[in-house]
């Protein structure tokens, strides 16, 4: 996972977070490291009577210890009590001054009585769930979740009486929730300015040709709306039976890279039982070949008259109106077929996938997108009427099967909406936890167990160095040698720093056999060596597949890369069946094309927001209704997230305010690089420096390396200074020493007099930082990895 995509995980461990108004006013001494809460117990007490010190520390170690609360949740609490204490106390204050007399003086009944009014406490009447839940409702604006009944049956109680049980799925109101969002200024801003790239040039997704073609989003200031569709699984706290949720979301494709990684981008759309989609037919339904999608139906349809009122308009305000429509669905294959009516299991379709019509054994072997006939809005039409004009449920299973569709979209009567082009790959499933994953294991296998050339433990060791030097988190986790067999055990992210980290170790390991001289040996070598360029081949797709920006000749090389690595990789591993998604990767450059870069559209942030419903039924222990509980629980938090007090103008939602390290103020005259500063700042001139600073969801530090121009030349940052919104890095130019493709790594050269540039952190050929590590041991030169960028996989440099 990138920086960028964990822009709202920041760790709080020696950094002193300040905003940039806050920063102006720090003094010239470097802020001291964050405490432990036992030792802040103990120095935040040194003010405080014995007693109340005694107290204070009882209350944080049984809030922490009796309720089980984590060591984050309970610096939130401190934070929060301390802040809210403060105003308390300075109400109390304030209502005592008011009782001052012409002569200074204040009554003692004023005072009693004063303090008597604010017996009852901070919390008074919202000290009970029910009191709070009535506060959020009247003063919060939260949204009700809305009952939408998916069938009933008749159940027996434990009377042994037969009664009807109807079973719900929950919503959240689409129109409300959009105008909520859209009252944010950050958020506005994306819709409001969101640009189109010159021509060539994939951005952004209205860049794309969809967008472009499409009457109402090809607009300016239009809202772009994606949505989502997974299944999380739960464990119920009263027993180890396990349980699945559906989980719908929606987000907004206007949002850019750096909004677009923080989990506020993602909304809630409904929640419903996975059982409840796929039980036995009720006594108020129809037949239905595929009873999941009439009641996926069901839940989309509020949401979908939502988008249709969208499309006519939603005001804002009243001098404001906003237009939209639906982009695009995205997902994992089985999601976004059963949406599509597709055939959720590829593997009993003679046309397997929802792009074109090929079919199981050609996909197998024919890897050129251009060789296969595309679906299309009237093929599509006509295979449809084929299958529901089908006779009996023998005849409408066969054509289901042949033609790969089980009936209509659940996404229906939208005018505008391409039920082709608008069912979304996703590259996080199909890469990798798809074709990755099967690579890096055969590649693992073959060296491990057929050359015998390395050991599970020495890939283990090296990862672990390796992992330590580049990556902040997303570490792989540790291979076992039936990983080889049964599959490598990683997410999504652990799986790229793996596949990442193993060419430097396959690296090493053909350096030990060339150094050895076995003449038996240099067969083993060469085999490893183009199993090895193979897999590295597959890197760089992923890499350009990830990229933040590509062009239409990028596109091209992806799909020629695409090709090569899939016909050769056949040729290494014969004994491989190739998976549908070996087919499905050859239509992402042609999706890129229509929706701009990958990041618009991939599951990869709605999955993370996965983590705050799995969390939360395992703190609620309530498994009568979870969907009814996490969809209440839901619209609370985004309601106190969006909480404006009476008065105040709503500020921003995601946009969060600049994090410095160690911040310090200094003239531009006193700096050591003056000179070159004197050509941007007055010598007068207050500049605050810092170690570090993350802003527009990246971190830079110092000796972070950072790419200057796409040539590509790269340097490290000396120093962090900023002045209001503008952000300056100092760097000191490395000399590029080789490019080692076996790695698709840069080796990078710091030179005792490199020249200095003076860099605005908005002009870099990169947004962020990139990860590198020592050169063999060596300092002074450096290992870059180009993750996500042009670089990665297509380089200038062929050394």
């Amino acid at each position: 996972m990138s920086d960028v995509e964990d822009a709202d995980q920041i760790s709080d461990v020696d950094y002193f977070n300040v905003s940039s108004e806050q920063a102006d006013e720090q003094n010239d001494s470097d802020c001291e490291s964050t405490h432990s809460l036992d030792s802040a117990i103990s120095d935040a007490g040194q003010g405080l009577d014995a007693e109340l010190q005694f107290d204070s520390a009882k209350f944080l170690l049984n809030l922490r210890e009796e309720a089980m609360v984590s060591q984050t949740a309970l610096s939130k609490a401190v934070d929060g009590a301390d802040e809210l204490f403060s105003k308390f106390s300075n109400s109390i204050k304030d209502r005592i001054m008011q009782g001052i007399d012409a002569s200074g003086a204040v009554s003692e009944e004023h005072i009693k009585n004063t303090f008597q009014e604010f017996s009852q406490g901070m919390f008074s009447g919202m000290d009970s769930k029910k009191s709070l839940d009535s506060f959020s409702e009247k003063h919060l604006g939260v949204l009700e979740p809305e009952r939408v009944e998916l069938y009933e049956t008749q159940e027996s109680d434990k009377n042994g009486v037969l009664k009807t049980v109807k079973h719900y799925a929950y919503t959240s109101p689409f129109v409300p929730s959009l105008k909520r969002l859209l009252s944010r200024p950050d958020v506005m801003s994306c819709v409001e300015n969101s640009e189109t790239s010159e021509e060539g040039v994939y951005r952004s997704y209205r860049d794309g040709k969809y967008c472009k073609e499409h009457p109402i989003l090809s607009k300016k200031g239009t809202v772009a709306v994606i949505c989502t569709f997974d299944e999380l699984e739960v464990s119920s706290p009263l027993g180890p039976k396990k349980h699945k949720l559906a989980l719908y979301y929606w987000t907004l494709a206007n949002f850019n890279p750096q909004m677009r990684a923080s989990l506020k981008s993602v909304q809630l759309m409904a929640i419903a039982w996975s059982k409840d989609l796929k039980a036995q037919k009720s006594l108020t339904e129809s037949l239905s070949l595929d009873l999941k999608q009439e009641r996926h139906a069901k839940i989309f349809a509020p949401f979908l008259d939502g988008i249709r009122q969208l499309e006519k308009g939603i005001k804002i305000t009243d001098k404001k109106t906003v237009f939209g429509s639906l982009l695009c669905v995205t997902g994992d294959t089985p999601a976004v077929n059963v949406l599509g009516g597709f055939k959720e299991s590829v593997s009993i379709a003679h046309k397997p996938c929802h792009k074109c019509l090929v079919d199981n054994e050609e996909m197998k072997s024919v890897f050129r997108e251009d060789f296969f006939e595309k679906r299309t809005p009237e093929n599509l039409k006509s295979h449809l009427n084929e299958v529901q004009s089908s006779q009996t449920l023998k005849e409408r299973t066969e054509k289901s099967t042949r033609f790969g569709i089980n009936g209509p979209s659940v996404i229906s009567d939208l005018k505008h909406f391409d039920y082709v082009r608008c069912f979304n790959l996703d590259v996080m499933h199909i890469v990798h936890e798809g074709i990755l994953e099967a690579h890096l294991r055969h590649l693992l296998f073959h060296a491990v167990e057929v050359l015998k050339v390395t050991k599970v433990e020495e890939i283990n060791a090296d990862v672990r160095y390796m992992a330590n030097q580049l990556f902040s988190k997303d570490r792989p986790a540790s291979i076992l040698p039936s990983h080889l067999i049964t599959g490598l055990r990683q997410s999504a992210s652990q799986m790229l720093s793996l596949a990442l980290c193993i060419p430097f170790h396959l690296k090493k390991t053909l350096d030990d056999l060339e150094n050895l001289e076995e003449e038996e040996r240099h067969d083993d070598m060469l085999d490893l060596e183009e199993r090895l360029q193979n897999f590295v081949c597959l890197v760089q797709v992923t890499m350009g597949l990830l990229a933040f920006e590509l062009t239409a000749e990028d596109l091209s090389k992806i799909r020629s890369m695409i090709q090569t690595h899939h016909e050769t990789f056949i040729v290494h591993y014969p004994e491989f069946d190739v998976t549908p998604k070996f087919h499905f990767v050859i239509h992402i450059p042609e999706q890129i094309e229509n929706f701009g870069p990958t990041r618009v559209t991939w599951t990869m942030r709605f999955e993370a927001q996965h983590s705050y419903f799995k969390n939360l039924i395992r703190i609620m222990k309530n498994f009568i209704n979870p969907p009814l509980s996490c969809s209440y629980r839901y619209e609370n938090l985004r309601a106190s997230q969006m909480l404006t007090k009476p008065g105040d103008q709503p500020g921003n939602f995601i946009v969060k305010d600049d994090i410095y390290s160690f911040p310090r103020q200094i003239k531009t005259n006193q700096h050591q690089y003056k000179k070159l500063l004197s050509a941007v700042f007055d010598s007068e001139e207050m500049l605050l420096t810092c170690k570090s600073i993350r802003t527009k969801g990246a971190q830079f530090s110092l000796n972070s390396v950072v790419l200057l121009d796409d040539t590509p030349t790269f340097a490290t940052v000396s120093d962090i200074l900023c002045q209001g919104d503008i952000k300056i890095l100092i760097v000191s130019v490395l000399k590029t020493f080789k490019y080692e493709p076996l790695c698709n790594a840069y080796c990078l050269e710091v030179l005792d007099s490199p020249e200095v540039r003076l860099c605005i952190v908005g002009n870099l050929a990169h947004f962020q930082p990139f990860n590198s590590m020592p050169f063999q041991g060596d300092n002074k030169k450096l290992w870059v990895i180009p993750k996500y960028h042009k670089i990665g996989f297509n380089h200038p440099l062929m050394i």
